[in-house]
Formats: C-alpha cells, structure tokens, sequence
C-alpha cells in the first residue's frame, strides 16, 4: 500500500458484513457499521511517492502544500475548491479522496456538510470507475440518511463494472481496486435488502457470479440466500400463463432458485475449507437463520463450522446459541451440548459473571445426550452463581437423584427445609432408594408444612360472612394431590391401611373428580373386603372419565368377585385383559385375578393358564408364593396345548 491511515480499506470490508438479528429472517435485520472509508485522523504518506505525482502537475503542487499543513486545521474555502478541481482531473486519487474524507468530519453537521456531500457525490458520479471515490461519497451519503442517494452512486458503479468486457474488468480491478469494488457490492446488497428489494438483490448478485467476480464472497453469497428465502416466503404463487400447465408454477421456480443458493453458499463454504482458510463463523448468522427458518438446516456443512467454532478463541463473536439450536433440531443433543458449552467458555459471551440460567440451559441439553457427568458438572456451576436457591437447588438435586447420588441430593435439599416441595422431593428420592418409611417421614413433614402455610394465608368469605380456608385451585391443588397421594403409597407399601385411606379421603374432599384417587381408594377397600359398595361406587365414578382404563376395569372386577358376583367379574376382568393387551404383556396382577375368576367359577384350565401366565413377567405387586401355591392345588392341563380357552 502506498499510503495508511488509521482505519484501512481492508478492515473496511468487513463493515457491511455484520449482521445483526432481530428474529424474523424476512424483518429489517441487517445494519451497517460505520463505514471504514470515513476516517478520523488524516492520510499519511508511507513512502514518498504518489504514482500521480511527477513534479509538474497540479496535483503535486497540491500536494506539496496540503503535505506541509496542520492536520487539525479545517481547509479554507479555497482550498476545497482547489482540491474538488484536481479531483476532477484525477478521480483516481486516494491521497485526495481521504484528504476530503478527514475534511467532511471536520464540517459540523449542517448545510454546508450536505453541499460539500454533493460535490463530491456529483465528481463520484461522473467517474464511475474510481471505486475507491465512489465508496466514500456514498457512505458519506449515508452519514447524512441519505440511502437513496449512496445506493444510485453504488449502482451506477457496479453497473459500470460489470457492463465491462472481461480483459477492461480485470485491468479495473487491479491492486487495491478489487477489495474498493467488492466493499461498493457489499453495500448496494445490503442497502437493497434493507429496502426489501429481493428481486434486484438477486439480480444483481448472479449477474455478478455469472461474469465471474466475488462469486465465493460468503457474505455476498449470504445476501443472495436471504433475498432468495424472501422471494421464496413471499412470492407470487401460480403460474405465469394458467394454460401453459407443463410449466413450473412460480413457487417451484422460487424454491429450486433458493435451493441452488444454498447449494452455492455450502460449495464456497467447503472449499475455503479444503484450502485451509479461515471460515470466520462469526459472519454466518444469516444463513444459519435463514437456513434454520426454511428447514434446509441440514444442508448445511455443519461439521466444518463446528470444528471451526469448537477451535475459535473468540466465542463471543460466533452464532452460537443459533448453533446449538439447530443442533438439537437434528436430535444431535451432544454436538448441541458442545457448542453451548463452548459459548459458556467465553467470558465475554455472556456478561454477568453470576449468570445461571446458561449453565442450567448446559445440563438439559447435557441430560437430553445423556451424559449426567457432564450434566451434574454444568449444574454445580449453575448453584455456584446463584447459591441458595430454589432456582438452582431443585434441579441440582434431581440430577444428583438420576445419578443415584441420594444423600448427596438430600444434602443440596436440605438448605431449603422446611419448604414442603423440597421435602417432597426428598421423599422421591427415599422412593427412588426403595425406602418408603423414610419417604414416608418426609412427605409427612410436607403436608405439614404446607398446611401451616395455608393457615397463614387471609381466609376466603363464606356464606352469610362466616370466614372459610382459601379454596385450593391450579398448582396448589394439583400439589396438594400429589402429596396425599404418595402418602397413600408409602401407607400401602407399608401396610397401613388407616393411613392409606385417611389420606385419599382427603385427598377427593377437597379434589373429589380425581379419578386415580377414586380408583386407589376403591381398589384398596377391594383387597381388604370392606365397605364394598362404596368401593363400587367409586371405581364406576374413576371410569365414568376413564371408559378404556383396564386397571380400573380391573378393581371393578375386583370388587364384584369379593361380592361373589362372578359372572359379572369374569365379564369386566376379560374386557381388561382386551383393553390391556398391547405391545406389552397385561399386568401380572391383572392375569392372577382373573385366575381366581375362573377358579370361583370352576373353569380351572382357564385358571391355570391364567396363573401361570401372571409368572412369565416380574411384578413387585405379585405375591409368586401365593401363586405358585394355587397352581399346586390345579391338575395339570389335560388335552392339546391350549384346551379350555374357548370356554
């Protein structure tokens, strides 16, 4: 480079190439930084020589005094007219052009900024080929808002190039010239794709890629895949001529387009990466969201980015999150895991120091891959920045409980007794352990707690002013169920049938339409043989919600062999058998009661098929012994193989 200045047309390039998402791949999301052809200090010559200076010209008499003078000090009048009228001989001139460039910062904002933007738009437009001049009055057009403006200059331009022949476009993009001229594409894309021009945009850029120029340029590549999508989401639909039906309507011809796009897009991407170059994943995000939004994710080269992300050092600039996402839209929650964490390794990625949502966002996808080291590693860090929570402890604790690390789950849970749902949790994991009298205790200790809770809340009106306990609704209710009900489980493994029963009549006082507890209750009143006709009453009301559920047909049968009425057990105990059968075998406990209907009934072939059927499958709810003693007392099957079950 013949001269530098403290922002240079290489960083330049990169200018219109930051995208900035607001959601909606088809909204306005792309801005433009600030333009490096703007810039804050002013030019310095770097080795003395000008290829316009010879001596004698204009120019270098110029020069030579611009050369000796304070940079800090704005030009006179005259001296802006001098230089506008070298220019015009020489549009060519960087010197000149930056020259002009420092000037326009030092000109408050105003009229006479606007008029000095003119003239040099006015000398910019006459010489369409000095890129480099083109470049700088449009983005001064744009510092004033005048896109309209700076997008003429830019079009004019890139039609000035490309309307050349292959040998005068190649001598036009020379040096420094074709970096100038791929800056001018950059921003009339963007700039027409800010109008949501999308028809031009393409236009334009395949006309480009056709004659041969810029046509592995990612960003210009990602430009084209938007407008592509866009034309796609909101194109005409149908034919162009209704009877012509043998051609392709217009929507096929948008989707076909859109996908040699991003065929075109993936092969640029590929071979960068054949030939060692950097992909810069950070300048992706437009095509990973547009590729995102019309389902075409997976054409992306996904294992090229993610080892070009998993090796990058500046995570803070990469589509990550995006990444991640559309990771998991592929159910590859492992890689989705990766990239997430990788975000995390980045302080800068996400700000605050004592952020914990990120690493609890890390363990689900971790325990979606199913890797619970990795999962319980990415909570503890969650704990650690928000430490005595019940945000950061619950799911710590449930981690620790998939890894079967109860006590140390306990331990975690501990920090938040007496709070009633982290003592039902610590129940769960005594459940989980198989030790239902220490489940037992806990979730006894939570609907303590939680009732002394109620009884602190303010009391609801009743009739005639009488003061009533705040009715339960929504998530109080649905918690409370659940306590009573696990209450009833403990007491039935456990044997306590009092408690088993005063617990789920509590339970339907205050939720009577719960249909599981309606069954359990009736069920259990069954096994003990009393109080059938209430037990009855409520096994019909379980399966007035749930006509198809065999283990409620089940307890129905149940009851009616307990009150003898066998005929009308063997009829609901083979409609539960009907019901149960499935991918699975019926329930073991299922089978064995209706091993005892047949007996009651004298059918013992039927019986026994029954009872030895109940054994091919593990229940912990099956007595064996007791079964075994039944089949003791049957003779064996006589007959073919299968005898009986006609009956």
């Amino acid at each position: 480079m013949l001269y530098r200045w403290k922002i240079g047309a290489a960083a330049g390039l990169l200018s219109c190439g930051l995208f900035l998402f607001s959601g909606d791949v088809t909204s306005d999301f792309l801005s433009p930084e600030k333009s490096a052809f703007l810039p804050s200090g002013s030019p310095v010559l770097a080795d003395g020589a000008d290829p316009l200076l010879d001596g004698e010209t204009k120019f270098a008499i110029l020069f030579s005094r611009l050369a000796g003078k304070d940079p800090r000090m704005p030009l006179s009048e005259k001296e802006r007219e001098e230089i506008f009228a070298v220019l015009e001989k020489t549009p060519e001139s960087v010197f000149l052009v930056m020259t002009l460039a420092v000037e326009f910062k030092k000109i408050p904002p105003g009229e006479k900024r606007a008029l000095f933007t003119e003239k040099l738009g006015k000398t910019a437009e006459n010489a369409p080929g000095a890129f480099y001049l083109v470049c700088v009055a449009a983005d001064m057009f744009q510092e004033l808002g005048k896109k309209e403006e700076a997008a003429n200059l830019f079009r004019k331009s890139a039609r000035f190039l490309l309307e050349k022949k292959n040998g005068a476009r190649e001598n036009l993009l020379k040096g420094e010239k074709r970096e100038y001229a791929l800056y001018l594409f950059r921003s009339l894309a963007r700039l027409l794709t800010e109008k949501k021009e999308p028809e031009k945009v393409c236009s334009l850029l395949e006309e480009t890629f056709e004659k041969g120029l810029f046509e592995e340029d990612l960003l210009l590549l990602q430009f084209l895949l938007l407008n592509r999508f866009r034309l796609l989401s909101s194109g005409e639909k149908g034919r162009e001529n209704p009877l012509f039906f043998w051609q392709e309507t217009r929507e096929e011809k948008a989707q076909k387009a859109f996908e040699q796009a991003a065929e075109r897009y993936g092969k640029a991407v590929e071979k960068r990466h054949r030939e060692g170059k950097s992909i810069l994943p950070g300048q992706h995000r437009v095509a990973f969201q547009v590729l995102s939004e019309s389902g075409k994710y997976k054409e992306m080269p996904f294992s090229i980015l993610l080892s070009e992300i998993l090796s990058s050092k500046d995570a803070s600039q990469l589509p990550l999150l995006l990444l991640s996402d559309l990771f998991a839209q592929k159910k590859e929650e492992s890689n989705s895991a990766r990239v997430w964490k990788k975000a995390l390794s980045d302080p800068g990625f996400f700000p605050s120091p004592d952020a914990w949502s990120p690493f609890f966002v890390l363990a689900v996808k971790f325990l979606q891959s199913g890797n619970l080291a990795e999962a319980a590693a990415a909570q503890e860090k969650a704990y650690i920045a928000l430490p005595h929570s019940r945000r950061s402890i619950f799911p710590l604790a449930r981690v620790y409980a998939l890894q079967r690390r109860f006590a140390l789950a306990q331990k975690v849970l501990e920090e938040l007794f007496p709070d009633p749902e982290a003592l039902v949790l610590a129940a769960d994991l005594h459940m989980l352990a198989d030790e239902p009298e220490r489940a037992l205790v806990f979730y006894l200790r939570a609907d303590a707690a939680a009732e002394k809770g109620r009884k602190t809340l303010p009391p609801s009106p009743g009739k005639n002013g009488a003061k009533t306990p705040r009715a339960r609704t929504g998530e109080v209710l649905s918690q409370f169920s659940r306590r009573q009900f696990q209450i009833a489980l403990c007491a039935e493994k456990l044997g306590r049938n009092d408690l088993l029963e005063k617990h789920l009549k509590k339970l339907l006082s205050e939720d009577p339409g719960n249909a599981p507890a309606m069954n359990f209750l009736g069920y259990s009143l069954a096994l003990q043989g009393k109080d059938l006709d209430f037990a009855e009453q409520l096994i019909v009301l379980a399966l007035a919600q749930e006509k198809e559920n065999y283990a409620y047909l089940d307890s129905l049968a149940w009851v009616k062999f307990r009150k003898k009425e066998y005929k009308k057990a063997k009829e609901i105990i083979l409609k539960a058998l009907e019901k149960a059968e499935g991918p699975e075998a019926p329930d073991p406990v299922i089978l064995d009661h209706a091993g005892d209907i047949f007996l009651a009934l004298g059918e013992k072939v039927r019986a026994r098929e029954y009872f030895e059927r109940s054994l091919a499958t593990y229940s912990p709810e099956l007595d064996v012994e007791k079964v075994l003693e039944k089949l003791k007392k049957l003779p064996e099957t006589a007959g073919k193989p299968g005898e009986g079950k006609k009956k």
